[in-house]
This record gives structure tokens, C-alpha cells and sequence, in this order.
């Protein structure tokens, strides 16, 4: 993750432009923790969009539902699994998400 964000600096930017993403960072701040299960049930209840879709499918299962904020906190607070990859660095989906979308322009926070 070091590597990726000193390269955006050095390339003039703190976005990443092309599709990487954390699974499990919804809120694009470099970081997985609970705002995120928060983010990602508010998005669920219809509460504000989500830029990168791929960051909130936590499970992978190339849907966001509620398993994946629930997937989320079992990790943080139960030592359940880890998110999929690309986690806990940012990096490419190495799974064929459909209709997820690509996550550009990540890294830059709301």
C-alpha cells in the first residue's frame, strides 16, 4: 500500500486512476474499520451512495447486501475471516465482478 500511494505522489496525485480499491474500504480512506459497516448499512437503506461498489461487496460474492457489513464487523470485532483480496492492500478485483463497475479515482475520501 506504501508503494501505491508514494507512486500517486510522485505521479502528481493522491487518487489512485486506475481500479484498485481495498475490499472492505467504502469510504476510500485508505483504511477498514467500522465507518465502513456503517457506510455500506446506509447504503443499503437508501442513505447515500457508495463511489466504489467492489470496496463494499466485502465477501466477494459480487453483490452488496447485508452480508457484507455484517462480514465486515465479524472480522473487526469476532477475528472472522479478512475481507477478500485485494485486502489488507489496495490492489485490482482478481475476481470477475459484473456490473460492479470499476473503482477510479480511489484513495481521495468523501
Amino acid at each position: 500500500m506504501i508503494t501505491i500511494v508514494l507512486i500517486c505522489s510522485i505521479l502528481g496525485g493522491s487518487d489512485l486512476d486506475w481500479p484498485f480499491f481495498i475490499r472492505g474500504d467504502a469510504d476510500r480512506n485508505l483504511k477498514v474499520n467500522i465507518s465502513d459497516a456503517v457506510l455500506i448499512l446506509g447504503h443499503l437503506m437508501g442513505e447515500g451512495e457508495i463511489p466504489c461498489l467492489n470496496a463494499a461487496d466485502v465477501n466477494d460474492d459480487n453483490r452488496v447486501n447485508i452480508t457484507d457489513p455484517i462480514y465486515l464487523l465479524n472480522y473487526l470485532f469476532m477475528s472472522g475471516r479478512p475481507p477478500k483480496m485485494p485486502f489488507p492492500g489496495a490492489g485490482m478485483d482478481p475476481t470477475d465482478d459484473e456490473g460492479m463497475g470499476q473503482c477510479y479515482e480511489y484513495g481521495a475520501g468523501e
